[in-house]
C-alpha cells in the first residue's frame, strides 16, 4: 500500500505517513487488508486484530459476534468497549497512567451518542476499526480533531448494512389528512401547502397518521418524535419498559398501531396475542386486520383478514381490507401484484387498497380497479421517475414519485 506516494513496508512507515482519508479509501479494494497482513507477519502491534476485523466486515454473523461484547441492537456498552481495548492498550499509557481509552473517553462517548449517526452493527464495526487504527499509529496521543470530524461525517453518511436495510420495514410516506394528505419531505412531515407538523430540530425517518391516533412519528435514530400525541407516546414508552430499543417501522389504521423493533419483534395496542410474531421485517394495518412479514422466506402472518394470505412467500408488502368480505392485495418482491379476485399484474412498483378497490402503479402509470368488476382505469402521469407511494382519499388519488434528483407529490380527481 502507498500513502502519499510512499510504499508502506513497516509499522514505522505506516505511522509516519498515516493519513486517515487515504487509508480508509483502501478498505474496500482489499489493499489495507494486504498491508495489515504484511505488518502482522512482521509482528506489528494490532496488525493481526485489524486484519481479522477487515476480513469479517462482509460476514454479518461473524461481525456481530466480534462486536457483541460492546455493541448490539440495544446500543453501545462503553465499559465493554474499554475492556476489549484494554489488552492492546498497555503501550499506550502515559506518565499519568492514562491509556488510549481514558485519554480519548470524551471523544468516544460523544461519537457513540451522536444522534446524527444511525448506528447498526456494520457502522459500529467500522468505528471499532477506526479506534484500532488510531491505537496502532498514535497509541499515546489524543485522536486528532480532524480525524474525529472525518470519521463522524463518514459514519453519518454511511449506508445501513444490508441486514439492517432488510430488517427495516418500508413505511408509507403519505397519509390522508383533512382535505388532502400529510407526507414525508426531507425529514419533515408536511401537508400539501408545505406546513410543517414535525419539530424543526428533528429529522423524521418514518411516520403514520390516523384521525383517531393522530401522528405517530419516529426520528432517524428510531426514537419517538415530540409530535406524537402525548398519551400514545407514554403508552409506547411503557410498552418498551425503559429498554433502549430502536423502532424501525410503524403501521396504523383507525385506533390500531404496530411498531416494528430492530430485533424483529412487534409491539402493538391490539388485544390479540402476538407472541408468535418474531423475526419480523414488515408490518401492515388495514380495516379490521393486521399483517406482518417474517424475515425468513418473507412469508405472511395475519390477524382479522383471510387465512389464505399466509400461503404467500417472497412478499414485499401486503394490503388488507376486512369489511364483511376480506379483501387483500399482495405485492411480491419481484413486482407481481396479486389481488383477492385472482387477478395478477407484473412490474408493479407501488400499491394500496381502500374501501372501493385496488390501487397500483407501473412506472408512472396509475391504475384503479373497483372491487368485483373487471374494469381497470388507467391514469398516466406526465413526469419522469417511478411512483413509489399511492393512496386514495375521497375522490382523489395521491401519488409520490421519485425522479433522478427529487421527489414529487401529486393528485388528481378519479374519473368514477
Amino acid at each position: 500500500m502507498k500513502i502519499g506516494g510512499v510504499k508502506i513496508i513497516s509499522l514505522e512507515s505506516f505511522k509516519g505517513k498515516f493519513d486517515l482519508k487515504e487509508v480508509w479509501g483502501n478498505i474496500e479494494n482489499g489493499v489495507l487488508l494486504d498491508c495489515q497482513r504484511d505488518l502482522a507477519a512482521q509482528g506489528a502491534d494490532l496488525a493481526e486484530q485489524i486484519a481479522v476485523l477487515l476480513e469479517e466486515l462482509d460476514q454479518e454473523e461473524e461481525l456481530e459476534r466480534r462486536i457483541s461484547s460492546f455493541y448490539s441492537c440495544n446500543g453501545w456498552d462503553l465499559d465493554g468497549l474499554r475492556q476489549v481495548l484494554k489488552p492492546w492498550s498497555i503501550k499506550s499509557k502515559d506518565h499519568k497512567g492514562n491509556d488510549f481509552y481514558s485519554r480519548n473517553m470524551e471523544i468516544i462517548q460523544d461519537l457513540t451518542e451522536r444522534k446524527q449517526i444511525v448506528w447498526d452493527c456494520k457502522k459500529a464495526a467500522f468505528f471499532f476499526l477506526f479506534l484500532l487504527l488510531m491505537l496502532q499509529v498514535r497509541p499515546r496521543a489524543e485522536i486528532k480533531r480532524e480525524d474525529v470530524l472525518w470519521i463522524q461525517q463518514e459514519l453519518e453518511h454511511m449506508s445501513e448494512s444490508k441486514k439492517g436495510a432488510e430488517q427495516k420495514g418500508i413505511s408509507s410516506r403519505i397519509y390522508p389528512y383533512a382535505s388532502g394528505v400529510l407526507y414525508l419531505k426531507e425529514g419533515a412531515i408536511v401537508n400539501e401547502q408545505g406546513k410543517q407538523f414535525s419539530p424543526k430540530e428533528e429529522q423524521i425517518d418514518f411516520f403514520a397518521y390516523t384521525e383517531k391516533l393522530g401522528i405517530l412519528a419516529f426520528t432517524k435514530q428510531g426514537e419517538i418524535s415530540a409530535c406524537t400525541e402525548a398519551t400514545i407516546r407514554c403508552e409506547i414508552e411503557d410498552k418498551l419498559k425503559g429498554e433502549k430499543v430502536r423502532i424501525v417501522m410503524v403501521a396504523a389504521y383507525g385506533s390500531i398501531y404496530l411498531l416494528l423493533l430492530e430485533d424483529g419483534q412487534v409491539i402493538s395496542n391490539v388485544q390479540d396475542n402476538l407472541e408468535g410474531w418474531k423475526k419480523i421485517c414488515w408490518v401492515g394495518a388495514g380495516l379490521n386486520s393486521i399483517t406482518a412479514i417474517r424475515s425468513k422466506n418473507r412469508n405472511l402472518l395475519e390477524l382479522g383478514s383471510s387465512s389464505k394470505i399466509t400461503e404467500f412467500s417472497d412478499v414485499k408488502a401486503a394490503y388488507t381490507w376486512s369489511e364483511g368480505i376480506c379483501r387483500y392485495g399482495i405485492l411480491k418482491e419481484n413486482g407481481t401484484w396479486i389481488m383477492d379476485d385472482k387477478r395478477q399484474v407484473e412490474g408493479v412498483c407501488a400499491a394500496n387498497i381502500e374501501r372501493e378497490g385496488y390501487l397500483y402503479a407501473i412506472g408512472t402509470d396509475l391504475f384503479f380497479c373497483r372491487f368485483d368488476t373487471e374494469e381497470v382505469l388507467k391514469y398516466p402521469i406526465a413526469a419522469k421517475g417511478v411512483i413509489v407511494e399511492v393512496c386514495k382519499y375521497r375522490s382523489k388519488l395521491y401519488y409520490l414519485i421519485e425522479g433522478e434528483d427529487r421527489e414529487q407529490i401529486g393528485s388528481f380527481e378519479l374519473d368514477l
